[in-house]
């Protein structure tokens, strides 16, 4: 980066790099439920992002040819199933987070929380960040999930279930642990 000029040798100590993954993006959901002391795997979706998953339709000279560089807008998630052989990691993961959390802060993650991974054509997982949060794809295809229909039997996402959880609060007169 240096002899490309993007850099000079000052910079060098102030850098912070990240290898770019090559694969597919995925964002596993989860929720921490402080009242079972579970953490429930919802769903799974991929984000179908501008420049960057439009590209390869256009072949490589006509990208050279066009000059263009790709973004990653993100336009919209769509649903996922993942590879069976993927759930025994991807529930693990959930688990190790929540672990981790309450480590960190003694409740932990308290509802729900997404998981921002690469898989590898290898199947290796990169998990490259944490959202503590209800995210986009949370409430995408509301409801259709196969993940959290086989725990609940009905439809499921992630407002729902934030209501459930405060509900069964209230029946076992725990809200204090699930509202401040």
């Amino acid at each position: 980066m240096i002899h490309r000029g993007l850099l000079n040798k000052e910079d060098v100590e102030r850098i912070h790099l990240q290898e770019y993954v090559l694969g597919v993006n995925v964002y596993p959901h989860y929720f921490s439920s402080i009242i079972d002391n579970d953490v429930e795997f919802l769903g799974v979706d991929k984000r179908y992002e501008s420049t960057v998953d439009g590209i390869g339709r256009v072949s490589a000279a006509e990208q050279l040819e066009i000059d263009v560089s790709p973004t990653c807008t993100i336009v919209g998630d769509i649903p996922l199933t993942v590879r069976e052989s993927l759930l025994p990691e991807l529930l693990k993961m959930g688990d190790n987070v929540q672990k981790t959390a309450k480590e960190l802060a003694p409740l932990g993650i308290i509802g729900s929380f997404c998981l921002e991974i690469v898989v590898t054509d290898s199947l290796e997982i990169y998990t490259f960040e944490i959202s503590a949060r209800i995210v986009a794809g949370t409430n995408v295809g509301i409801g259709t999930s196969p993940y959290a229909y086989l725990k609940y039997g009905e439809k499921m996402y992630a407002g729902r279930r934030i209501a459930l959880e405060i509900k069964e609060a209230v029946k076992r007169k725990r809200i204090h642990n699930v509202v401040a």
